[in-house]
C-alpha cells in the first residue's frame, strides 16, 4: 500500500519537455573524473542536513559512475569540475498539489549554469502535507528531508551532467514522484533512462 496517494506527487523539477538527448554527453564524461559539490546555504540549515543530502546524492551517482566530492572551488581537483548548490529557504512557485524542490537555469537550450538551486521550503511543506509526516521526531524529519533533498539535487545534477532539459517516463530523470518514493528507504528507479518523446 502506497503511503501517500499519487494526487500528492511531488514535481520536483520544473523543465519543460523537450526532444530526447543523448544520455552520453561530454560533460557527463568529464564528470567520470569527479564533480566537486560547493555548497551556499543559510547559517539556520545545519550541517548535519547538508552531509546527509549530500550522502544521498552520492549514492544515487556512484553507481553510474560519478564520484562526488564537496568542499568548496577554492580546495577543488583541478581534473574534476565544480557545481555550486544553493539550498534555499524562500518560498517557490507551486500549485494546490504540486511543489517544486529543485531547478536548475539554462542560459541556452544544451548550457546549463553550474549553479543548482533545492528548496528546503518546498521539502518541509511536502513533509507537513500529511498529520503523519508532521507527527514524527524531529530526527525522523530531519533524515527524511534530506533524503528529499539529495534525490531532488541528484535529479538537477542530471540536467547539469547532460545538458539537457529533458525529462524521462521513468528513472531518474522523471518529473514528477509520488512522494512515498521520494521518502522510500530503498532507492528503487534512480537510475538514467533514455528519453522519451510526449504525445
Amino acid at each position: 500500500m502506497m503511503l501517500i496517494a499519487w494526487s500528492l506527487a511531488a514535481a520536483l523539477f520544473d523543465h519543460p519537455r523537450h526532444p530526447p538527448a543523448t544520455l552520453s554527453s561530454p560533460r557527463l564524461a568529464r564528470a567520470h573524473c569527479g564533480v566537486t559539490i560547493a555548497v551556499d546555504r543559510s547559517h539556520d540549515i545545519s550541517d548535519l542536513l547538508i552531509q546527509a543530502m549530500l550522502t544521498e546524492t552520492a549514492a544515487i551517482w556512484k553507481p553510474l559512475g560519478v564520484a562526488l566530492r564537496w568542499g568548496t572551488s577554492a580546495d577543488r581537483d583541478s581534473s574534476a569540475m565544480t557545481v555550486h548548490v544553493i539550498v534555499t529557504d524562500d518560498p517557490t512557485p507551486r500549485s494546490s498539489t504540486m511543489e517544486r524542490l529543485g531547478w536548475i537555469h539554462f542560459v541556452a537550450p544544451d548550457e546549463p549554469e553550474p549553479i543548482v538551486y533545492v528548496s528546503r521550503f518546498a521539502a518541509l511543506e511536502l513533509l507537513n502535507s500529511t498529520s503523519r509526516l508532521r507527527q514524527y521526531p524531529d530526527r525522523r524529519r530531519d533524515l527524511l528531508l534530506s533524503r528529499m533533498l539529495g534525490r531532488a539535487l541528484a535529479h538537477e545534477l542530471g540536467h547539469y551532467l547532460l545538458a539537457s532539459r529533458t525529462h524521462t517516463s521513468y528513472g531518474l530523470m522523471r518529473s514528477t514522484w509520488p512522494l512515498d518514493v521520494l521518502l522510500a528507504n530503498e532507492r528503487v528507479g534512480f537510475g538514467l533512462s533514455e528519453p522519451r518523446h510526449t504525445l
